[in-house]
């Protein structure tokens, strides 16, 4: 699957899309470019991308075995996201239980963290299935 060079570009807008409006959001809000900040973008970078092989891998299995492209989506949906939902929505209440600490820095960590993996989470949900349509659809007509 990552052999090809859409599914990399694919993998590599899904993973930072999330960073891009995280960015936004402190440019928005004049939050300050801390080391909260990049430790928290480095967790949800490595979260994101790991849910992000999960669905393309079971989106381009199902496509593999000859399915249609909506059909592959529904079993991405079904084998696929509730996982992912379930572990990220962990991952991130997780995290926030980090906001409760004396620490200040891990305060920030674990606020931060836990916003980026819920924004990850709504990337995968919404935008990486249109992502994934649009490089299949480009690649079958390649062939």
């Amino acid at each position: 699957i990552f052999r090809n060079m859409y599914m990399v570009v694919v993998a590599f807008l899904a993973s930072t899309i999330p960073m891009a409006w995280f960015a936004f959001g402190m440019y928005i809000f004049h939050l300050p470019l801390t080391l909260e900040v990049l430790i928290a973008m480095t967790i949800s970078l490595g979260l994101a991308s790991d849910a992000t092989i999960h669905f393309a891998y079971k989106y381009w299995r199902a496509r593999f075995y000859g399915r249609t492209n909506k059909h592959s989506l529904e079993i991405v949906f079904f084998y696929a996201s509730v996982p992912v939902i379930i572990g990220s929505l962990i991952l991130a209440v997780t995290f926030y239980g980090l906001s409760f600490s004396n620490a200040l820095t891990l305060q920030l960590i674990g606020k931060y963290s836990s916003i980026l993996i819920l924004m990850s989470l709504a990337v995968d949900l919404l935008i990486l299935p249109i992502l994934l349509l649009i490089t299949d659809r480009y690649l079958h007509a390649r062939r």
